[in-house]
């Protein structure tokens, strides 16, 4: 085989070798190891690395301090007499949210939009952002600071009404009041305020932290043959980057720690969020975020946002100000995010990768188309053929240097058996013949390398949209997830095959063969578990690319190249 002809070769192989190297590396993700023992249901194990909760917290709601945290030395246990726990409800068109008198928490946070349930057990229940029962979300401690407030205190409820509740704790000197309140505009958003007051004669130092709590779930599992698994873990946004760490990397390299410029802290997974994102204030330095492992038999662990120190005087007060996200990750709602007018980078909690800004136009368009058709299945395929008109001209261009390098295939063939044991004279010689005709041996390969970012794109636009999140097409009961009976891959195989029969090839050389044989059958084992909407794309594009190939092969693609070599 000629020189080219092996050049060509070797660059399909290496294409093909990168597509499954990239697969192996960064989508099919180690298996998390299953805990030998499941913890008993109200008895989490003692953990040792992070520091056991203050006396008198609740076995089963154990609140670990952060690093270098000290216990409370005088937190009393709670006594008979102590005050029956207040719930208290915020809802708004699109959520419901329950607090608790006991530590002034977050206890649930239910999505009331019917697109956003899940199945626990046999039963279709609404997305809870609260996934730990036993431990609440947007707690405040105050470790570190010159008073404590035990992490199961009872607050008071203070007034409450159809858009806000405020709790209060009294304590020895100071006087501690949370507020949350409902933002306006039916957003997935609450504001939260925290005053501290000296009512002592002695300045207080405070160290104000927000804690929220999540839970891995040890029976998603990855591997060949599964889909990625959709994991909850701590992230945040510090010094212009996120910065996140699953469960198993928290338990064997460490907890999640940055301090600087913090736009955002909380815990997330592929689709849903629960984050706070404090209002700027410069003066008062750095802020600081922490994710570890609490309990790690039980997959429980915590995200942290810890507020710089302050010192307040007699008769003063020190208040902080958040805004609440907790709700699916549409992008426009994370972007408008912008506690006292400075941008949160809430949206960048979306992994688009690398690919970040071209998946960022996919979506809006993708949203745009279907807004006017009204189906995310059939936006998809609209997307496509928007796609394919875009690439139009460099894919006839692969085309027709595919079939000018076809009709050079006697003469090819010719050069080869002359100089069949001179490699240096066969490359030179074919060079020659290529430059004669106008044919670039490469140009076929282009139009393929630029649809490679176009499909890894695709391929986290459509896995990490919860725009698709349970929207059905056809027999697809979820976009997002592969298609539950493999018949747009295979179909996808199929005519990816037939496609490579009707290419013109400029050789009959086995390698080619091979070629024709091995990019299907990899493509197809690969999108097994692309998400549906992703094999949605590919199967359209095939089957349009086939039909473009069929016409360039037939009267209407000659007289394209006539016109192209006229011009």
């Amino acid at each position: 085989m000629g020189g080219m002809d092996t050049k060509r070769t070797l660059i399909m192989i290496a294409l093909l070798a990168t597509i499954w190297i990239v697969w192996m590396r960064f989508f099919m993700p180690k298996p998390p190891p299953q805990p030998a023992q499941q913890p008993p249901p109200q008895a989490p194990a003692t953990q040792t690395q992070a520091p056991s909760a203050p006396e008198g917290a609740p076995a089963a709601a154990t609140t670990p301090a952060p690093p270098g945290a000290q216990k409370e030395p005088g937190a009393a246990a709670p006594t008979s007499s102590r005050p029956p726990e207040e719930k208290v409800t915020l809802e708004s068109k699109r959520w419901k949210a329950t607090f608790s008198s006991y530590g002034a928490a977050l206890t649930s946070f239910e999505l009331l939009d019917p697109q956003y349930r899940e199945h626990v057990g046999a039963t279709e229940v609404p997305v809870d952002l609260v996934k730990t029962p036993g431990q609440p979300a947007l707690a405040t401690t105050f470790d570190d600071s010159s008073f404590q407030v035990p992490p199961d205190a009872a607050w008071q409820v203070d007034r409450r009404g159809a858009d806000a509740v405020a709790f209060v704790w009294q304590g020895a000197g100071v006087r501690v009041s949370k507020e949350f309140k409902v933002e306006p505009a039916g957003a997935h958003t609450l504001t939260l305020a925290v005053a501290i007051t000296n009512t002592g004669e002695k300045p207080v130092v405070t160290h104000v932290q927000l804690r929220s709590y999540s839970r891995h779930d040890f029976t998603e599992k990855s591997g060949f043959g599964r889909p990625a698994p959709n994991l909850w873990m701590p992230a945040c946004y510090v010094d212009g980057k996120v910065r996140k760490k699953g469960f198993e990397e928290l338990r064997d390299k460490g907890a999640l720690s940055a301090t600087g410029d913090t736009r955002w802290v909380g815990v997330t997974d592929r689709y849903f969020m629960l984050a706070v994102a404090p209002m700027p204030d410069p003066a008062h330095g750095p802020r600081t975020c922490s994710g570890e492992v609490v309990d790690s038999r039980a997959g429980l662990f915590q995200a942290a946002l810890l507020l710089p120190e302050q010192r307040i005087e007699p008769g003063r007060s020190q208040s902080e100000s958040f805004v609440v996200f907790a709700g699916p990750k549409i992008l426009n709602e994370l972007d408008a995010v912008k506690p006292g007018g400075q941008k949160s980078d809430l949206g960048d909690s979306v992994d688009y990768g690398w690919l970040s800004p071209i998946s960022r136009v996919m979506l809006l368009v993708l949203v745009g188309v279907r807004r006017v058709i009204g189906s995310w299945g059939v936006a998809i395929i609209a997307l496509t053929l928007l796609v394919k008109l875009l690439t139009y001209p460099l894919t006839q261009k692969s085309m027709k240097s595919a079939k000018e390098m076809a009709k050079l295939k006697p003469k090819i063939e010719a050069l080869q058996k002359r100089y069949k044991d001179d490699k240096q004279r066969l490359n030179q010689e074919m060079m020659g013949l290529y430059k004669s005709h106008g044919v670039n041996p490469l140009g076929g390969c282009l139009p393929m390398l630029i649809q490679l970012p176009i499909w890894w794109a695709l391929y986290a636009t459509l896995g990490n949209a919860v725009e698709l999140y349970r929207s059905k097409f056809l027999w697809m009961p979820d976009l997002t997830r592969a298609d539950p009976y493999y018949i747009t891959p295979i179909a996808m195989g199929i005519f990816m095959f037939l496609q490579q029969r009707i290419t013109p090839m400029p050789t009959d050389s086995e390698q080619q063969k091979m070629m024709m044989y091995m990019m299907p059958v990899v493509f197809t084992v690969m999108s097994l578990w692309f998400p549906a909407g992703l094999t949605v794309y590919i199967l359209t594009n095939t089957l349009l690319t086939m039909v473009q190939q069929w016409w360039m092969n037939r009267a209407g693609g000659e007289k394209v190249l006539k016109a192209a070599r006229a011009s």
